[in-house]
């Protein structure tokens, strides 16, 4: 029989269940003696007290039941990947404090590491304050010596303006090599309204050496061509109520505060090439010698000392200008002025006392330079050459060799790609013999 309660099979016989006492259900009755009804009421209670204290004692002792493998497993897993994120959240919080982000900046300074650099710039977007801007830029203005070699360096304590710590500003103090004393630097920092990493404050580096200036002025003459680091102006930047008749202002939205390169194509050929920073205020190119790209030098020098060396060869050989004329004209030219130089040549090399009998141009250097309306331009430039004269001597025919400079002025016009000379003053016409 078992016991309703606990569950307990107890024996056929019995009435209250071996483990716990309860009333079993269907069990005989019996009946008792009023002398003996005493005696068996305390039986029982004595059956029930010690039955009942055997199981206690059973329950107490009895082993939990052992934890599985699985289960081992899934609650090691969960602990690992606890710590590893309590871990790794902290150490990304590292890596965006004001303070190490000030830090970082400051190292990018002084390695001089464009990519690094461009990183903390706010930068508005256009063809010119790209990151492949931003390199050439770092490029053209700095050198080695802006280098700086940093003995040490100790991060300040992040200070924030005010109580809403929405900008902060963190000093830096180092020390240069060969330098007695430290020097500091303040990085100023404000905070992004985006997060980073979606849980961490953004901070930006506001204050930067490299600071995008806007609305940059550039200034050329009328109609030249334009390139920034061989991107090509758009005259779509022109700003039409600054220009003249004479110059063109663009307006560029955007550019670094360091330096670029500018190469301008004039109407009348000429091409310039000039390293400017424009942090400065802009560009305002002028038709110099000196910003003549190489290539347009050589090319200038080069005909220079071709059309000089073939005057001075035909005026020796007492050529009339007709003979060589071929070799200056284009259509519309207007040779006028270069033959009356010419002739005039001719006329007093052949009255010196001392005759040329040879020239040889040794080198022709343009030193300035300067347009005119007609899409002419006009170059002083110096010469130097080797000469032979001759010349009578106690009544025998002498001849005397020697080097001499000499500052000329041409009249140039390109066509077709070539110079083509209009006119030429100040040619030498007296060699002397000493």
């Amino acid at each position: 029989m078992f016991c309703g309660e606990c569950g307990t099979k107890n024996s056929g016989t019995s009435q209250f269940c071996e483990n716990c006492g309860a009333k079993l259900a269907g069990a005989p009755e019996q009946q008792v003696n009023p002398s003996q009804g005493e005696e068996n009421v305390n039986n029982v209670q004595t059956n029930n007290t010690q039955n009942q204290m055997p199981n206690t004692q059973v329950m107490a002792t009895q082993p939990a039941k052992p934890m599985s493998k699985q289960t081992k497993l899934i609650l090691t897993i969960i602990a690992v990947i606890v710590v590893l994120f309590g871990g790794a959240y902290y150490y990304l919080g590292t890596l965006v404090t004001p303070e190490k982000v000030a830090e970082d900046y400051f190292n990018a300074l002084v390695e001089l590491d464009a990519k690094k650099i461009y990183k903390f710039l706010q930068v508005e977007q256009t063809d010119f304050t790209t990151e492949k801007m931003f390199e050439k830029v770092i490029k053209n203005t700095t050198d080695k010596s802006s280098k700086m070699e940093i003995v040490n360096y100790e991060v300040g304590k992040v200070k924030y303006d005010d109580l809403s710590k929405m900008t902060a500003k963190v000093t830096i103090t180092y020390v240069e090599k060969e330098k007695e004393k430290s020097q500091t630097v303040d990085v100023k920092l404000a905070k992004g309204k985006d997060k980073k990493w979606l849980l961490y404050d953004q901070w930006l580096v506001v204050a930067s050496a490299y600071e995008v200036k806007k609305d940059v002025t550039v200034k050329v003459e009328k109609d030249a061509e334009v390139k920034v680091e061989g991107i090509k102006l758009d005259k779509k930047l022109i700003n039409k109520e600054s220009s003249t008749s004479y110059y063109d202002y663009y307006k560029v939205p955007a550019m670094f505060g360091g330096k670029y390169k500018f190469n301008v194509k004039y109407k009348n050929g000429l091409e310039t090439e000039e390293l400017v920073n424009v942090a400065s205020g802009g560009y305002y190119a002028s038709l110099s010698a000196s910003a003549l790209t190489k290539k347009t030098k050589n090319e200038i020098n080069k005909q220079m000392a071709a059309d000089v060396q073939l005057l001075y060869d035909s005026a020796i050989a007492k050529k009339p200008f007709d003979e060589i004329k071929s070799n200056f004209e284009f259509t519309d030219c207007d040779l006028t002025n270069l033959t009356s130089a010419y002739n005039s040549l001719s006329t007093e090399l052949a009255n010196s006392s001392n005759p040329l009998t040879k020239l040889k141009v040794n080198e022709a250097i343009v030193s300035s330079i300067y347009t005119n309306t007609d899409g002419t331009f006009n170059m002083s430039s110096t010469l130097k050459y080797d000469y032979t004269v001759s010349y009578q001597s106690s009544g025998q025919a002498q001849t005397h060799s020697d080097t001499a400079t000499n500052y000329v002025t041409f009249t140039y016009k390109k066509v077709d790609g070539k110079y083509k000379l209009t006119n030429i003053k100040y040619l030498k016409t007296y060699f002397s013999r000493y």
